[in-house]
């Protein structure tokens, strides 16, 4: 260090940290470098200074897709994340509602059993799936279909935030 110093100068710049790039999102760091030691009469009048490391990567972004089964079946959505792969856990929030009424639209509570969660992303996750459990009957109908919409998280975005959820009518 004292190659960099020259008599009269009052302040430099040192490199003192080399930052590692990974490809994980993650929030900024802070770092403290803290002078100390001065020599023959020198002061430090601030011997500490704080920097931030900003992230370089993508953050996440999510989306779901659309699924079908046959009355009495499971619907199985399956929501995708893609980029920010994280080095903390990644939260989306999802639910299912009716889509509208009359014939060709699905009901909560007779044609299929309304569903709210979390789904927790983990690093290296890139997937997860809910279930929707619908109703059987023996009332001959057209398919009929609900919603399932991403509704929040906790970082990044939500690219497709609608899905449709379509029961395959089974009765002759």
């Amino acid at each position: 260090i004292r190659d960099k110093l020259v008599t009269g100068v009052q302040t430099c710049a040192l490199p003192i940290l080399t930052t590692t790039d990974d490809a994980l999102f993650e929030n900024p760091e802070t770092v403290l470098a803290t002078l100390s030691g001065a020599t023959n009469g020198a002061v430090i009048t601030t011997g500490t200074a704080t920097g931030t490391i900003n992230d370089n990567d993508t953050a996440p972004s999510f989306s779901i897709a659309s699924t079908s089964a046959a009355e009495g079946g499971v619907l199985t959505f399956t929501v995708t994340r893609s980029s920010g792969n994280a080095q903390n856990a990644q939260t989306v929030t999802f639910a299912t509602s009716d889509a509208g009424a009359g014939a060709g639209f699905a009901t909560a509570g007779s044609d299929y059993t309304a569903n709210t969660g979390t789904l927790t992303f983990l690093q290296g996750d890139t997937s997860k799936t809910f279930t929707v459990a619908s109703t059987a009957d023996t009332v001959f109908e057209p398919n009929e279909t609900f919603s399932a919409s991403l509704t929040g998280t906790n970082v990044g975005s939500i690219t497709t935030a609608l899905a449709t959820g379509t029961i395959l009518n089974d009765d002759p």
